[in-house]
């Protein structure tokens, strides 16, 4: 059994620490641009329905895109995917940022722009959330996983606060913090390398090449087959005809089994009722954004408060989560 190194070593691990501060970045950068959005929507619009429709384009895109973001995250890089997500959810945040700046009056392209960030984020919450086992020590991957999450509760609970400061003093500052926050994680990232003794087609690249040509499960490989025809000739057959052939049988096998792995998660779910029956309705109860989506109206019409306050209103989900954790923590059940 492997031996559990402590937190602080745990943080002092090369890679760790550069994925923390990503997920920090890249979850507060979020957590400011969901806030000020729906207190700018709502600002426009003054309905209640709008606000829905905006928490329903911000969730679309990864249910819509399910069946590939995670294939994607297990086939390529996984820190190249979250950066290019993340670098997609900074060109949106620049959109917007200009956009709001032109103080509008219609909501089209607002809901627009909400799409391809969900875009990007649709592919970079899988990378990311696959990442721990793929840079933790041994031992040490439900140490991080909890860090990884109590990461993530913090900055749920920071950002919205920092979104309502930041939209008093100008409806365009939370869009360019989440532009600038962002492009921080999206750098950041990419520090996060796996360990050695990790690496596989989901967290490197390299190799891929060679795979494909020399592993081909009973088929006879390459360098097999020239040995028996002889060295003679052994480049033109490699190049004229073995070489495209083989690589031909590999890549229609990976695609197959790509397009198989993509819709697994729906068999599985479906062999399973009591599971159905779980997402079915966590999936109904956030299809418009959920309860928080109607926040900035609860805030404006029925407390009156303005963004500060409502920046407040959004975190107190997370600082009530955070209390019952620290309680649990120190006295369980």
């Amino acid at each position: 059994m492997a031996e559990t190194i402590s937190a602080k070593q745990l943080l002092r691990t090369r890679s760790v620490t550069p994925f923390l501060l990503a997920s920090v970045a890249s979850t507060i950068a979020t957590m400011i641009q969901i806030t000020a959005l729906g207190k700018q929507i709502y600002d426009m619009t003054g309905r209640d329905l709008d606000l829905g429709l905006l928490g329903l384009a911000e969730f679309a895109p990864a249910f819509l895109l399910m069946t590939v973001t995670g294939s994607v995250a297990d086939r390529f890089d996984r820190r190249h995917v979250a950066s290019i997500g993340l670098g997609v959810e900074v060109l949106a945040s620049g959109m917007l940022a200009w956009y709001i700046a032109t103080q509008p009056t219609a909501t089209l392209l607002i809901f627009v722009i909400v799409i391809i960030f969900g875009i990007g984020r649709a592919f970079v919450s899988p990378a990311t959330r696959s990442m721990p086992a793929d840079i933790a020590p041994d031992g040490s991957i439900p140490r991080l996983t909890a860090f990884h999450v109590g990461c993530w509760q913090a900055s749920a609970i920071v950002g919205p606060v920092i979104a309502g400061f930041l939209f008093v003093v100008s409806p365009t500052w939370p869009f360019i913090a989440c532009m600038v926050l962002t492009a921080v994680g999206a750098v950041l990232i990419q520090f996060a390398r796996p360990r050695p003794d990790r690496i596989t087609p989901g967290n490197a690249l390299a190799g891929d090449h060679e795979a494909s040509m020399i592993d081909l499960g009973d088929e006879m490989r390459p360098a097999e087959m020239l040995d028996v025809l002889g060295e003679q000739n052994a480049d033109h057959i490699a190049h004229k005809s073995l070489t495209p052939n083989l690589t031909s049988n590999a890549e229609n096998k990976k695609k197959k089994r790509t397009f198989h792995e993509a819709f697994e998660g729906f068999r599985v779910i479906r062999r399973n009722p009591a599971l159905l029956g779980a997402i079915s309705l966590d999936l109904f109860a956030v299809l418009f954004g959920g309860a928080v989506a109607l926040l900035p109206a609860i805030a404006e019409n029925r407390l009156g408060v303005g963004a500060v306050g409502l920046g407040w209103l959004r975190a107190a989900g997370g600082i009530g989560a955070a209390v019952v954790t620290i309680a649990l923590s120190l006295k369980p059940i």
